[in-house]
């Protein structure tokens, strides 16, 4: 099957026989391998999924971003910004549909998107993105740093965060970096890839040139 995902604006959007009026919303959809729509779920609030990944079990989980002063909402789950910034959000559902639980950035008031997702072997759900200032994700806490930088989140399937990892800036006022892509080795490790300012994870740099890069 194929899961697909997006936001949409100004208007109804149809997904097979499954038609939402609202003007401002998210969706996710699972369809068969002809293209046909199986089923489609809406969220609703000035948002985005900017991406998917399905567990070996079809649980499905959703992740993007809420725009500033808004409410994202799923089902019977609601989750807003912190305030002027947009902040990240992740989602799960089951293998029909379903909302079974939604988690977003609790920490201050600071930019935090999530830009993709990937689970392994063992149910555990893994995040990357970009991050800027103070941020937590399923309790699992993002330190301060100059600038906006990337970052991963591993949590467990029930949302809970085993641990974090984020990059740093190695001066003020540097170009920002992020994370565009995650994937998980079958030996568990993790890869991801963006653009980068002059930015360092742990003792390894990014780009220590002017201008921004690819890693």
């Amino acid at each position: 099957n194929i899961f697909i995902g997006g936001g949409f604006w100004g208007g109804n959007l149809g997904l097979g026989s499954v038609t939402i009026q609202q003007y401002t919303g998210v969706y996710v959809a699972r369809l068969n391998t002809n293209g046909q729509c199986i089923w489609a779920t809406f969220g609703i609030g000035a948002s985005n999924v900017n991406g998917i990944a399905v567990d070996a079990s079809d649980n499905i989980y959703a992740g993007g971003w809420i725009g500033s002063n808004q409410t994202s909402t799923w089902g019977s789950f609601n989750v807003s910004t912190n305030g002027s910034n947009n902040t990240g959000y992740l989602t799960k559902f089951n293998s029909s549909g379903t909302p079974l639980w939604e988690i977003s950035n609790s920490g201050a008031n600071a930019l935090f998107n999530i830009n993709s997702i990937k689970t392994d072997i063992n149910g555990d759900v893994y995040v990357t993105g970009e991050s800027g200032g103070v941020a937590s994700l399923g309790g699992s806490s993002l330190p301060n740093s100059f600038g906006v930088n990337p970052y991963v989140v591993k949590l467990n399937s029930s949302g809970t965060g085993l641990w974090s990892q984020k990059a740093s800036q190695l001066s003020s006022g540097t170009s920002a970096s992020g994370s565009s892509s995650i994937t998980i080795a079958g030996n568990g490790d993790t890869y991801i890839t963006g653009g980068a300012g002059q930015s360092m994870f742990g003792t390894y740099p990014l780009n220590t040139g002017t201008y921004q890069t690819f890693y």
